[in-house]
């Protein structure tokens, strides 16, 4: 990963803003419209979002810390707020395993697809990892 400057103006005592780029990143494994392959996945993310997205933010900030969990399943209801905590987690997961993306689509993502991105994310991390997202309907 490397980082360039976002703007062209590196004027004595001004801090350029950086943006990290990641030069050989890799697709998501399904797409973003790829929700109904798993039907269990596809009822528990328009259902029960918090559920799920608490299960998603364990795996890919803490692991196994079930407070955590429970914490971040009530930021989803939270609208602004669940929403960045949704784009955060996003990225974390993108960065984790090196997928094509930034913070802003990560934003713009949670904001107006947020579940179609939960069912995103758990078929990624069902992907990559076996099934470290249990969802079973």
């Amino acid at each position: 990963m490397t980082a360039r400057p976002s703007d062209s103006t590196t004027q004595p005592g001004r801090v350029p803003l950086w943006y990290p780029v990641v030069e050989d990143a890799d697709d998501w494994s399904r797409g973003l419209c790829a929700c109904f392959s798993n039907c269990g996945l596809c009822v528990m993310a328009y259902l029960c979002p918090c559920v799920l997205f608490g299960r998603i933010a364990r795996h890919a900030w803490l692991g196994d810390d079930c407070c955590f969990c429970c914490c971040c399943s009530s930021l989803w209801l939270c609208g602004c707020v669940g929403q960045y905590a949704h784009a955060r987690t996003h990225g974390r997961i993108r960065d984790t395993y090196r997928l094509k993306g930034s913070p802003v689509g990560d934003c713009l993502l949670a904001v107006f697809c947020g579940q179609c991105l939960l069912i995103q994310e758990a078929q990624e991390i069902r992907y990559r990892n076996g099934s470290v997202v249990d969802v079973h309907i």
